[in-house]
């Protein structure tokens, strides 16, 4: 169950017309998205995210049934820019649970028309649920394919994109911080995603996507996952335990997703080969 704090304050400041229907005054605008301001070809935007989510639950093993929790599974504040069409930023840091610290915090430069490179802590290019921002995923949680995912990464990349299609590729290495369930070390080395959407027209999108990535891993490093079962209150449904003695990481993704008017469908396969030594 996922309850939007954002999306009642939302609903609060429609009652009052005053506040959301307000004009741009001297460069200063405040919405549902934040406060931007913006001062000749300079933009900046200050907002963030919070997220409660609640859960009843049976634990069959422990004998116990209709067990209930609720916490705030994010809290986090977020700060981005751009000057002109070339140059943008952003940054993020989580408040909640047991995943605090660094989400995003880069920049990047748009040296020619659709071509990006960019630079700092960012979302790896290899699943989209994970590129996609948890304000649009229909539940609190992203599937539990995602949790054989890299998630955010430190490194850089470059990516380009026209009408119907998209490309990147970038090289990461363990990042800052990382999500709930996310091993914060993944080795170093290259990941890559491409997407076709042959459809793609107001309420209409069909989607196709690859994805791959190769790693490798110093002597001192060590890997996990684990994933949930759509909430992180409730016991945890994979995990690996630590795993050690690595020589390198092969992952693969593929994606088939549409969306026809408000019917959404996505379907992902994930791999992911590790060799040790």
């Amino acid at each position: 169950m996922k309850f939007l704090v954002g999306a009642a304050t939302t609903a609060l400041l429609t009652a009052c017309p005053t506040i959301v229907q307000a004009k741009e005054t001297n460069g200063v605008k405040a919405d549902e998205k934040g406060i931007t301001i913006k001062q000749g070809d300079f933009e900046l935007n200050i907002g963030g995210r919070i997220h409660v989510d609640g859960a009843v639950y049976d634990i069959p093993s422990a004998g116990t049934s209709g067990d209930t929790d609720i916490d705030a599974r994010r809290a986090r504040i977020e700060v981005s820019g751009k000057l002109g069409n070339a140059v943008r930023f952003g940054v993020g840091r989580e408040f909640a649970g047991n995943s605090k610290g660094w989400r995003n915090l880069w920049a990047s430069i748009e040296p020619l028309e659709n071509i990006e490179v960019r630079g700092g802590n960012f979302i790896v290019p290899f699943n989209m649920e994970d590129m996609q921002s948890s304000n649009a995923i229909p539940f609190v949680e992203r599937s539990l394919a995602s949790s054989l995912t890299p998630g955010y990464g430190l490194g850089g990349a470059i990516s380009a994109n026209g009408k119907n299609w998209s490309a990147s590729v970038g090289y990461f290495t363990d990042p800052l911080d990382n999500d709930n369930g996310r091993s914060p070390e993944r080795g170093n080395g290259i990941s890559g995603r491409a997407t076709l959407a042959p459809i793609n027209s107001r309420g209409n999108l069909l989607h196709f996507a690859l994805s791959g990535e190769k790693r490798s891993f110093s002597s001192t490093e060590s890997l996990s996952f684990s994933g949930d079962a759509g909430s992180t209150l409730v016991p945890t449904l994979l995990s690996t335990g630590t795993l050690t003695d690595l020589d390198g990481l092969t992952a693969y993704n593929a994606e088939v997703g549409g969306s026809f008017g408000s019917v959404q469908i996505l379907g992902i396969s994930t791999s992911t080969d590790i060799s040790r030594n």
